[in-house]
């Protein structure tokens, strides 16, 4: 037996309508009808699609909505996906390089002069007497004997990273003259450590700079500034080399070098720039 349908036709519709306006409907408290949840429900399953008058309007209520899905810039199209791809590579690899720079950029080293002994005694001991005559006793047509040293400095290396320092060329300077040159040796490097690096200096005087240096000297109590210049070469990891060049302006207390004992002492203090390329 077919029940009756649960959609009531347009004619049922209207015609309750009208018997609505003539006979007025008793108000239902809404309050008092509880509905259980597990209440068995005769028409479960069955999908109902009615038309429902409001006074003249009739409305549609649609099952779902589509709504279009969202897309980036980078996945709509396999070559918008390929540029973003690259894109983003690209933004990591110059992070990474910055960050790298950042940690292992070279950083100054810093030193000091630990030793200081003069392998040509005589040479020194001819300067010694002659500067003690004073200028007066200076002679334009003398000839200077070149003085030697053997000279040792610590060096602090404050990188991250090691590496092994060549052999290095340095002037010593006096106001932009050269006075002599300093050759330093070899040394292994390590990050964030002390190391000692020695050098062969040989000093080499005419009359016109000793003088000059005598008459400096003199009137500044023995104190005398000179100038360092030069450059090495330092081999880093994955055999990256840097040249290193340093210019410092060194200040001395010559009164040191005729004490063996404290003659590492003659440098008090200095002031260095470096270069790295």
């Amino acid at each position: 037996m077919l029940s009756p349908s649960p959609c009531p036709s347009s004619f049922q519709q209207s015609q309750q309508r009208g018997d609505s306006r003539s006979m007025p409907q008793p108000i239902k408290d809404v309050s008092q009808e509880v509905v259980a949840s597990d209440q068995f429900n005769p028409v479960h399953g069955i999908e109902l699609n009615c038309d429902v008058e409001v006074g003249e309007t009739t409305k549609v209520q649609a099952a779902e909505e589509i709504v279009p899905k969202r897309c980036d810039l980078c996945c709509r199209t396999s070559r918008r996906k390929r540029f973003c791809m690259l894109a983003g590579a690209c933004s990591c690899f110059t992070l990474a390089i910055l960050v790298c720079a950042g940690l292992f950029w070279p950083r100054d080293p810093s030193w000091k002069l630990t030793k200081l002994e003069v392998t040509t005694p005589d040479a020194l001991m001819y300067f010694v007497m002659a500067f003690a005559a004073g200028p007066s006793a200076f002679d334009e047509n003398a000839t200077y004997p070149d003085v030697k040293f053997y000279a040792e400095a610590e060096v602090f290396n404050p990188n991250l990273l090691g590496g092994e320092a060549d052999t290095g060329a340095v002037k010593v300077l006096y106001h932009g003259q050269e006075l002599g040159l300093a050759i330093s040796h070899p040394a292994s490097v390590k990050p964030q450590s002390n190391v000692t690096v020695g050098a062969d200096v040989t000093i080499k005087l005419d009359a016109a700079m000793f003088q000059a240096l005598t008459t400096d000297v003199i009137s500044h109590d023995l104190k005398l500034t000179i100038q360092l210049e030069g450059a090495a070469d330092v081999t880093g990891p994955l055999g990256i080399r840097i040249k290193c060049r340093l210019e410092c302006d060194v200040f001395c207390s010559t009164g040191e070098l005729f004490n063996p004992e404290s003659r590492h002492a003659v440098v008090e203090g200095q002031s260095c720039r470096y270069r790295y390329f």
